[in-house]
């Protein structure tokens, strides 16, 4: 009786694993950001990078992971150099971008990955775990939050490679 129940484990392990493979070769690669969408609390929906975003996200097979995301259009800066721009330059710019790099997980059976993020343009998220839901559609990947204040957002990938 323990051989059966040492070859059903066994079974049951190796299934699990062979998925988890899967998802993890979907996930790895490089991603083009084809739309962010921000839908408030009232259903409201605005696209907080403007309606045509620029970005890309990548995932290794080892577990690291970056993504940067800007809106299109935002204007150039006076001076060449970047630590001189004015406060009229430096909030647009700011406003506009997102960029954060770290490792990723994925929680087995429950659609949700993990960014742990070590560096971000944002500030307040250095050092955070980032739940991200997570489905797949052919070559896109759509990955929302949770409820970030009064806000969810929802951003569509395309698989470039």
């Amino acid at each position: 009786m323990k051989k059966i129940y040492a070859i059903i484990l066994y079974v049951v392990l190796t299934s699990f694993q062979g998925e988890h493979r899967q998802i993890l070769n979907d996930f790895t690669g490089i991603w083009k950001l084809q739309e962010c969408i921000a839908t408030q609390r009232d259903g409201k929906v605005n696209y907080p990078y403007g309606e045509k975003p620029v970005g890309q996200l990548f995932y290794e097979k080892n577990g690291n992971m970056m993504v940067e995301i800007m809106k299109p259009g935002i204007k150039r800066f006076v001076s060449a150099n970047l630590l001189k721009g004015t406060p009229e330059e430096v909030l647009p710019a700011y406003y506009g971008f997102i960029a954060y790099y770290g490792t990723y997980r994925i929680v087995p059976d429950s659609n949700i990955v993990i960014h742990h993020l070590e560096a971000c343009s944002f500030p307040n998220w250095i050092n955070q775990d980032q739940k991200r839901y997570y489905k797949f559609n052919n070559r896109k990947l759509i990955l929302s939050t949770p409820w970030i204040g009064s806000e969810r957002y929802e951003l569509t990938w395309e698989k470039v490679e």
